[in-house]
């Protein structure tokens, strides 16, 4: 699995962080792509699946303007890295999975791509119908990553 931030800000200062651990030998070991996605001040998650070779976009506030960016997200991955792959990215479909869990607020989207990709590392197929109630447990899980990170700073 990988990590990527992409935003239109800042990007080639964010991008030097991450792409020099893109290589040939890592993207075959890897079954996910993760790039977190900061547009209009909201975040979301576009995950490439390696091994079917197909985009998956989650977003917790299901509007399409927040499709927009993802052709040119995935152009400058490609730019970046492409040579690390075997087939082209630029051709992979984008899917957008169903069920998948919405907030009902307008402050919990970096939760919900915390969550999202939680969910994706654990099970190799998530059934997102289980997990229609993530809004109800937010500040549960904002107390579980800040414990988390409290506790990764003390060693």
């Amino acid at each position: 699995m990988f990590f990527q931030s992409y935003a239109r800000e800042n990007y080639k200062d964010i991008n030097n962080l991450y792409v020099s651990h893109i290589t040939r030998d890592a993207v075959q070991e890897a079954d996910y792509i993760m790039c977190t996605l900061c547009h209009d001040r909201h975040w979301t998650l576009l995950v490439g699946v390696v091994k079917g070779k197909y985009w998956a976009f989650f977003y917790s506030l299901p509007k399409d303007h927040h499709k927009e960016i993802l052709n040119d997200v995935i152009q400058k991955l490609h730019g970046d890295v492409g040579e690390s792959f075997d087939t082209d990215i630029r051709t992979w479909p984008i899917n957008y999975p169903s069920g998948v869990p919405t907030q009902t607020n307008s402050i919990d989207c970096g939760i919900f791509v915390c969550k999202y990709m939680e969910e994706l590392v654990k099970h190799e197929d998530v059934d997102w119908e289980q997990h229609k109630n993530l809004q109800d447990k937010m500040t549960l899980f904002r107390v579980e990553l800040a414990y988390a990170i409290l506790c990764s700073l003390a060693t």
